[in-house]
């Protein structure tokens, strides 16, 4: 669940994401900009390509749908999850995978688009997580 710190942190994304749709060009650099905030690139750099390439598409896509600021706070909430959760099982990753590609789909966003997103989740919390596999999760 998110802090107070976080919830302000998730406000400054959906105005970022707002410039974005707006066509402010800070918009997009201000967005991966407050993705990059939520993890320490110091432990885990490889993270920082994988949190901008997410970023990207994000943007990308609520640009191309003309997603509205006010419609924003569920799908910011799921990539402030895939970008600040640490502890996630793979079933949960999977399931968060599902969730964002619902959330754009039902925001206009292009199956595709959604799907590629939904991937670059997994492939962020590969990079940010520091969960290791249960032995009960391996059989």
């Amino acid at each position: 669940m998110p802090t107070p710190d976080d919830t302000n942190r998730l406000d400054d994304l959906r105005r970022d994401l707002g410039d974005v749709v707006g066509g402010n060009p800070e918009g997009r650099k201000n967005f991966v900009d407050d993705l990059r905030v939520l993890v320490d690139l110091g432990d885990k750099p490889d993270a920082a390509p994988a949190i901008d390439r997410l970023a990207q598409q994000v943007a990308d896509a609520a640009a191309a749908s003309k997603v509205k600021e006010a419609n924003a706070p569920p799908l910011l909430l799921q990539v402030w999850t895939a970008v600040s959760a640490r502890d996630l099982s793979e079933k949960q990753v999977t399931q968060l995978q599902a969730d964002i590609k619902t959330t754009l789909t039902g925001l206009g966003v292009a199956e595709p688009s959604a799907q590629a997103i939904a991937n670059q989740v997994g492939t962020v919390q590969k990079a940010v997580t520091d969960r290791q596999r249960r032995w009960y999760e391996v059989f």
